[in-house]
């Protein structure tokens, strides 16, 4: 016995200790596709507020723009070869800017990217490294500057906060006040669901076809501070998300009340 003692130690250490080695179940390896994307040519197109490339330009994904603005074209899928059909332009970089200038207007340009890869054929076996894609982009509107014919995000929307079903109506107006240049204004009707207006305090400087930006040019007696965007994004989904101030334990807080809501254009 106390040689078998030892030997019944022995191996019921080893037991344990190679259950403890055991690997896990491989379950996670038949999941590698699940990061991996078949070759695609899909591309944003965005109109911009400010150069391409700066830290302070803004963005917009959209299908339509004003004249004399620049967009951005961004293809999706990385480590490709890029080919973009612009006009008249052959270009073979990820992200070409480019602008459309007033006697553009009115016309619909067709914008096509081709790209080409090393497919993965492990995930996608079809996949023969190629895809191509046309889109189109409608310079719809006069210049910016011709403010009185920038209609398209104008007109009543009905929103609600988020996960709330507390709607209300919200107008939003483009206006030129007095002579036109510095009196482009964006008045807001009841931003808040209470009533509140903001009329002759919103410049446009800040203005994409389907979104605007609000500002330091607001008034805090007439708009608390009302600083944030509203967009008509590209699925027809209109948001908004923006701040208003107000006073707390008698200090007044620019960015006080938070207004996020989503909703459509009536």
């Amino acid at each position: 016995m106390k040689v078998l003692f030892p030997l019944f130690i022995l191996v019921f250490g080893l037991f344990f200790s190679c259950k403890k080695k055991v690997q896990p179940d491989m379950v996670a390896a038949q999941n590698v596709c699940d990061c991996i994307e078949e070759t695609s040519a899909d591309f944003l197109m965005e109109e911009t507020v400010g150069p391409i490339g700066v830290s302070w330009t803004k963005y917009t994904n959209t299908d339509s723009i004003f004249a004399g603005k620049t967009v951005r074209f961004s293809a999706l899928s990385d480590d490709a070869d890029y080919t973009w059909y612009i006009g008249s332009e052959v270009l073979h970089t990820k992200t070409v800017g480019r602008s459309f200038p007033d006697n553009l207007l009115g016309q619909t340009l067709p914008i096509t990217l081709v790209v080409k890869k090393n497919p993965n054929s492990m995930c996608f076996p079809n996949d023969d490294g190629y895809d191509s894609i046309v889109k189109y982009l409608t310079v719809a509107q006069l210049n910016l500057y011709n403010f009185l014919d920038t209609t398209f995000l104008e007109g009543t929307y009905r929103v609600a906060p988020i996960n709330s079903m507390d709607s209300f109506d919200m107008i939003i107006d483009y206006r030129n006040y007095g002579s036109v240049g510095q009196n482009r204004k964006i008045d807001i009707y009841n931003y808040d669901g209470q009533g509140s207006n903001c009329t002759n305090r919103i410049h446009r400087e800040e203005i994409n076809f389907r979104q605007f930006w609000t500002s330091q040019s607001t008034s805090v007696t007439q708009c608390d501070y009302l600083e944030g965007t509203f967009h008509l994004r590209l699925d027809g989904v209109f948001e908004t998300d923006y701040t208003t101030g107000g006073y707390e334990n008698g200090v007044y807080n620019t960015t006080l009340n938070k207004h996020k809501y989503i909703g459509r254009k009536l």
